[in-house]
């Protein structure tokens, strides 16, 4: 039977190493980078710490910028009428993120602001993990420039956890622009997640108290 003081030790022990646990956790779920545009730049704006990201490039594209502060405004590729012919036309904008060497990269979330200038236009985001062969997030934008509306979706697919190599992720968009307005304009582009030590190492700085705590409930248990 356990004595007063011992269960008293129990418990502050297993206090430590749940602490321990959800301050490992909390470094989790940050930006790994985000596209902000200001002065309509295409370069990221915020990137992760151990990772790099590109600026974001048309390059193979059939869809086209559309100049506009602080946004990035697309006129969709010819033909590009939906999701499926937007990707056969290849109608899209792209950045890429690579983790340093020994590190990887656990994502979280994909999102973005958008508003339309054609009435109906959407898009579809794809990464290269899957040969850009299914959505991550897709819609027809809700409201029209300048009001963004913000759309978000969870990474939550084994595929997108522990990644060792650059990722490309592919935005495209459909529905050509009408009277000069571009198809659709975008803020804030943002992967979220984790970038740290490959194979799931803990985070340093975190590890000893992980540690910490599993050893205190274990001399607690010896001693009761």
């Amino acid at each position: 039977m356990l004595s007063l003081r011992g269960r008293v030790g129990n418990l502050t022990a297993k206090s430590v190493l749940l602490a321990s646990l959800a301050l490992a956790s909390a470094a989790h779920a940050a930006v790994i980078t985000q596209y902000s545009f200001p002065g309509a730049a295409l370069t990221a704006t915020t990137v992760s710490g151990n990772a790099a990201a590109t600026a974001i490039d048309f390059a193979g594209s059939s869809a086209s910028r559309f100049t506009l502060a602080d946004v990035l405004a697309v006129n969709s590729g010819a033909g590009a009428s939906g999701v499926a012919s937007a990707v056969a036309v290849n109608s899209y904008f792209q950045f890429t993120v690579t983790p340093d060497a020994g590190f990887a990269l656990d994502l979280d979330s994909f999102s973005l602001d958008a508003a339309y200038g054609s009435s109906g236009s959407g898009f579809s985001v794809r990464s290269s993990v899957d040969a850009y062969a299914s959505d991550l997030l897709s819609a027809v934008v809700a409201t029209a420039y300048p009001t963004l509306t913000n759309y978000t979706a969870l990474l939550t697919t084994a595929d997108l956890q522990n990644v060792t190599s650059a990722v490309t992720f592919r935005v495209y968009n459909y529905l050509g622009g009408q009277a000069g307005n571009p198809s659709q304009a975008f803020d804030n582009v943002t992967l979220n997640g984790t970038v740290q030590a490959s194979a799931a190492v803990p985070v340093p700085g975190t590890a000893w108290l992980v540690l910490a705590g599993a050893a205190a409930l274990l001399g607690t248990r010896r001693r009761c």
